[in-house]
């Protein structure tokens, strides 16, 4: 087992648990498909651990004999059993390997399960009718207190216009939302960053996770630009920094916290059953950009996966750019969000200030008794 999660590892990029979903395991058994049978003897063969390197060169020579349906479904069996077991300890929800099955190439999960994934209308309609989104703000006691913070106002907007991961957004640096010089903006999930508290600092599920992805129109009217120039005069460089990085599962370990247990279950009163989270907004997104009739190479590079099955895609062809892109999402349309109010960037930075004095209440809570 502790081979088969190394080799999950491998070729995954390492994600957490939380981020292990339906596609996570399609990719996975795409990719073991790739991957040259003896995978020990490629590496010591050709000098390389790189997967992405293993993959081209099992592509590239007709000698090399890849992994067979048999193998990879034995390897996806191991998975499962290793994630069950997450499941009866309580640190999974639901096994997202235990459905698995190859047909086509493609990953097949019963279509009623794959639909409760994504959210309905009417759940988007009760998340978006809270008062922060009607108002764009919260409220602040005579003395300027709120336990309101500003990504329980931006990151479902995100979640839904981007498609993106909640660890994405969640540890996004102002320098990551940017303008190109046709005027559109975009986020660019990436690694890099001279504002970095550290290297593990930024976190992707895998390479292909590095992209960009534009802003739609809606997000940009209800001021998340004007938000960011907020920030950066109140002295900050990050996007969330109310948020408190967890040392193993990143920023979006708090935000995940909230977003799923106490707004999605307990305000909201959706059951809990792992069906229904964050990343129901990226399924959400997925689902209607595909409507669009969107290439499939485009889909991969909006959601952050392999760009395609081939060297010619994987090497050679070229990202899109936010311009490029820009049709694509704003032709997304939700009625759900049309209620919503611009956000109150004053407000937000009152909020933020807020988090920072419970921070310090904590840290000298914890002081105090440490020293005792």
């Amino acid at each position: 087992m502790i081979t088969e999660a190394k080799l999950f590892s491998d070729v995954m990029g390492d994600p957490e648990l939380g981020e292990i979903e339906f596609d996570t395991i399609d990719e996975y058994a795409r990719r073991l498909a790739q991957l040259p049978t003896d995978l020990y003897q490629s590496r010591r063969r050709y000098k390389t651990d790189d997967i992405d390197e293993l993959i081209r060169i099992a592509e590239r020579d007709d000698g090399v004999e890849r992994k067979q349906e048999k193998t990879v479904k034995g390897h996806i069996g191991k998975l499962s059993e290793i994630l069950a077991f997450g499941v009866r300890q309580h640190m999974l929800r639901f096994n997202p390997a235990s459905d698995y099955k190859r047909g086509d190439g493609r990953f097949s999960v019963p279509r009623a399960q794959d639909e409760r994934h994504a959210f309905t209308s009417h759940e988007l309609s009760l998340i978006f009718a809270q008062d922060w989104f009607t108002t764009g703000t919260s409220s602040f006691t005579r003395t300027g207190w709120t336990k309101w913070r500003p990504h329980y106002y931006w990151l479902p907007l995100l979640g839904l216009f981007t498609g993106g991961r909640i660890n994405e957004l969640s540890q996004l640096y102002l320098v990551d939302i940017v303008q190109s010089e046709a005027g559109q903006w975009f986020l660019d999930f990436n690694l890099m960053g001279a504002d970095k508290v550290d290297e593990s600092d930024k976190s992707l599920k895998t390479a292909n996770a590095r992209r960009v992805v534009p802003l739609h129109n809606r997000l940009v009217q209800l001021g998340l630009p004007e938000y960011v120039q907020a920030l950066r005069k109140a002295g900050h460089t990050r996007l969330f920094p109310e948020l408190k990085r967890d040392a193993v599962k990143g920023y979006g370990k708090p935000a995940s916290s909230w977003f799923n247990e106490r707004f999605l279950g307990r305000t909201l009163g959706i059951e809990r059953n792992g069906m229904k989270t964050f990343h129901s907004f990226r399924h959400t997104f997925l689902t209607a950009t595909e409507r669009q009739g969107i290439p499939e190479r485009v889909m991969a590079q909006l959601a952050g996966h392999q760009r395609g099955d081939t060297e010619s895609y994987t090497r050679y062809a070229k990202d899109r750019d936010a311009d490029q892109l820009a049709p694509v999402i704003n032709g997304l349309a939700f009625p759900e969000t049309d209620g919503i109010a611009p956000f109150i960037a004053s407000d937000g930075i009152r909020a933020i200030r807020c988090a920072e004095r419970q921070k310090d209440s904590v840290r000298r809570r914890s002081s105090g008794a440490n020293a005792v």
